[in-house]
């Protein structure tokens, strides 16, 4: 990867920090696991770095993005659930999740962390992978857009409750 600008490796730095701290919650070896608080500044932080890198166009348009399995996914939701414990589940409004109705639904903890440190760790990977910098910031914004800052956010509302 040619070097990224500044803000992307701010991004990289902070989303290495989160899925850290997640990946935390399940090694046998750490002996304490992270506090909600940790949780919640990273989450909060890389939410706000995946937003300083610049909106470029990819280099390429072809290339594969690194994807984490789905086994592993739950592996990390499993865990993620574990530690959370019974404040998992929150209300939410699927307006607030861009949907257009005012039904109020369940949201999870697990699933919103998950789906955040799949995505983010794809972009890690992505690093070393040898994606050209403006794929890969290319990329990032457009899970930042699409999939993982609604999920950021909501589970923001939820862990601001605890």
């Amino acid at each position: 990867m040619i070097v990224p600008p500044g803000e992307y490796r701010a991004f990289l730095d902070a989303a290495g920090v989160l899925c850290g701290l997640i990946e935390s919650v399940a090694e046998p070896s750490v002996a304490e696991r992270p506090s909600v608080n940790r949780v919640r500044v990273a989450v909060a932080e890389v939410l706000a770095a995946g937003w300083r890198p610049p909106a470029v166009e990819p280099a390429t348009g072809e290339f594969e993005v690194p994807e984490i399995s789905h086994a592993e996914w739950r592996r990390v939701f499993a865990v993620v659930q574990e530690w959370i414990g019974e404040s998992e589940y929150y209300s939410t409004n699927q307006v607030l999740r861009g949907r257009g109705t005012r039904t109020v639904t369940v949201g999870s903890v697990a699933d919103d962390l998950a789906d955040i440190w799949r995505d983010l760790r794809s972009s890690l990977e992505a690093e070393r992978h040898d994606m050209s910098w403006r794929d890969a910031v290319w990329q990032a914004r457009f899970d930042l857009e699409t999939h993982w800052g609604t999920h950021a956010l909501e589970v923001l509302r939820a862990l601001h409750s605890l």
